[in-house]
This record gives C-alpha cells, sequence and structure tokens, in this order.
C-alpha cells in the first residue's frame, strides 16, 4: 500500500487512484480485459488499512472490477471468489453499504450461473432482490432484478413471472421511462423467449 504522511502527496494518489479506476473500467466496457487486469492490479498497490467506508467501498469495487474481468475473461472460479471477497470485506465493515453489497449479489448470481450452479445462482439473485425492495421503493430499480432473475431461471413459469413483472412496471409508470436501456432489455428478454418459444413450436409442427 501507498502510505504518505502529506496531505498534498495523499491527494494526488487519492486522484490517481480514481483515474486508474476510470481507465479499468473503461477498459472493460471496451471488452479490453487483459489492459483492464494490469490496471486493477496496480490498483491493489492503493490500498490502505483504514476502515472508514470509503476506503471500503474502493476494496469492493476492485473486487467487483476484478471479478468483471475474469468474467469476461471467462474465468468464472476467479470471479466468484472476488465477488465473495467483497461481501466478506462488506460483511465485516462497521457501516453497512446495501447499494454495493446488491451490485456483488447480482454479479455472483450471474458468474454461479455461468457455471450452471443455477441453485446458487438463485440464491444470490432472491437476496439482491430483497436488498433492492429495502433500498428503493421506486419499483423502476427493481426491474434490473426481476430481469436478471429470468434470465437464470430454468423454470418456464418462473421465467414469465419475472419477465412479466418487469415489464408491468414499466407499463403502469411515466412513459418517460421506457426510453431507458433496461425497458430495452426488458423487451429483449421477453421477446427473445416468445420467438424461441415460436420456433420450437413451429418444428414441432413441421415434424407432425
Amino acid at each position: 500500500a501507498i502510505k504518505t504522511d502529506d496531505f498534498r502527496l495523499d491527494g494526488f494518489y487519492s486522484n490517481k487512484r480514481l483515474l486508474l479506476f476510470d481507465e479499468a473500467w473503461n477498459d472493460l466496457d471496451l471488452e479490453n480485459y487483459n489492459s483492464a487486469l494490469l490496471l486493477a492490479n496496480e490498483l491493489k498497490e492503493y490500498e490502505t488499512l483504514d476502515q472508514g467506508i470509503r476506503e471500503i467501498k474502493r476494496k469492493v469495487e476492485l473486487r467487483n472490477l476484478f471479478g468483471r474481468i475474469y468474467s469476461g475473461l471467462g474465468n468464472s472460479k476467479k470471479a466468484i471468489d472476488n465477488y465473495l471477497l467483497a461481501l466478506e470485506i462488506l460483511n465485516n465493515s462497521f457501516e453497512k453499504d446495501l447499494e454495493n453489497e446488491n451490485t456483488i449479489l447480482n454479479n455472483l448470481a450471474l458468474a454461479y450461473n455461468d457455471i450452471g450452479e443455477t441453485q446458487l445462482a438463485n440464491k444470490y439473485i432472491d437476496l439482491a432482490n430483497s436488498r433492492e425492495e429495502k433500498i428503493n421503493q421506486d419499483p423502476i430499480y427493481l426491474v434490473k432484478q426481476y430481469n436478471n432473475k429470468a434470465s437464470i431461471t430454468l423454470d418456464e413459469k418462473d421465467f414469465l413471472e419475472n419477465a412479466n413483472r418487469a415489464y408491468e412496471i414499466f407499463e403502469n409508470s411515466d412513459p418517460k421511462n421506457k426510453n431507458s436501456n433496461n425497458f430495452v432489455n426488458t423487451i429483449n428478454i421477453l421477446g427473445g423467449f416468445y420467438l424461441k418459444k415460436g420456433n420450437f413450436e413451429n418444428d414441432e409442427l413441421k415434424k407432425k
């Protein structure tokens, strides 16, 4: 960890750390996973022993970053290890951060789903849903949870229940919400299901 007793240097290293995070997330968005991984490893040098919420958030963000990078590289085991470490950091913190915890739970669920661990995936997405309901009263914020749940379930009834709940939220909300990415994702999830189902039923008819 980088340590200094000079407040000016502290400010410099703090700004440098933020810039490195920005670069790493940008590389991740561009799918430059190896470059993002190099930056993430560099960011480990900026961690301190401080137990304040700001440092906790940075440590959790870094583990989440590692998790996202390893998911992109197809290494789900390392992704899961980092998400679990992020949860451990949050659980050991004196100050609770439900928003960050919810993000990690979502990512953990998706990572477990990637390796076929559907029971664990459902466990963590359900935890994420319950956290989200505590954090946000606006149902629009629950759409992502319902879409994630729909995406990982293998049960058709469960899929339709969650995907339709997401769609109904938009139908009963301000029309401007339909300009959001969440609404596009909801339509894509439902549309993809019915398209696949329609193609399957057509194939079955042809066989007859």
